[in-house]
């Protein structure tokens, strides 16, 4: 219950601090990227191609999760986890298809599945870590939050007055709910170890993603949002190796 309550308040706490905040727009220099290379004529080669490794974890994770029987100890959470894999195949799709020719319309189609697979995950980990109970009682009022804050996102840019607050809440939030619940529901023998190495990975795709142009201009060959992509598709396959734990 200790752990319950302080996990409620440190949320409050953050969610309070972004809506305190005055409304944030898209800034149009998001769609700059610094790799903008045309190879065999696909514009944004790399930003492009980079892709491929979310949608293949993505794929390999839909048929794992169809497939689980008896014999696996997460077998109850099947949907959930095909769920979360089925959103990270239409991310890479999504996000192959709005570098292709970058813009705020085709961005929708990157975020959308982007904040179903971030709202989803919460709501697997809760059933992980707290009660599966209370993770399936979550989990679609979770995901129907995550489009809700992409559409909103959306709908104030058209009118504009842009404001990513809700996107912003779904995608940092659900990174660090996912950290207060490992550390505070830590004594539990759950997979904390490979939900870290996903967070690290997701750390690392968010500064790929900041330090764009810099690590281009220092490595000559890859720019970070590249990097990005790549780092993504390995926070993924965490996700996939905890559902290849076979055995209770």
């Amino acid at each position: 219950m200790k752990q319950l309550f302080l996990l409620a308040v440190a949320v409050a706490a953050i969610a309070a601090t972004y809506f305190l905040q005055a409304p944030v727009a898209q800034d149009p220099a998001y769609h700059q990227f610094a790799d903008d290379q045309t190879i065999f004529d696909i514009p944004n080669f790399w930003n492009v191609v980079s892709n491929g490794l979310l949608v293949l974890v993505g794929f390999i994770g839909i048929v794992r999760s169809a497939t689980l029987n008896d014999s696996h100890v997460y077998r109850d959470l099947r949907r959930e986890f095909g769920i979360i894999f089925t959103a990270a195949l239409l991310t890479g799709l999504g996000s192959a298809w709005y570098h292709l020719a970058p813009t705020t319309q085709s961005l929708i189609w990157d975020r959308l599945p982007m904040a179903i697979m971030f709202t989803a995950l919460i709501g697997l980990v809760i059933s992980l870590f707290i009660s599966e109970v209370s993770g399936k009682l979550l989990f679609w009022p979770l995901v129907l939050a995550g489009v809700f804050s992409v559409l909103y996102w959306f709908k104030t840019e058209q009118l504009g007055a842009g404001d990513l607050r809700f996107y912003a809440l779904a995608q940092y939030l659900s990174a660090l709910l996912i950290f207060l619940i490992i550390i505070l529901f830590r004594g539990m023998q759950r997979p904390g170890k490979l939900l870290f190495a996903s967070l690290l990975f997701y750390g690392i795709a968010k500064a790929g993603e900041h330090f764009d142009s810099m690590i281009y201009h220092y490595t000559g060959m890859i720019s970070g949002h590249t990097l990005k992509h790549f780092a993504a598709g390995f926070a993924l396959f965490c996700i996939y190796l905890i559902l290849r734990r076979r055995h209770t």
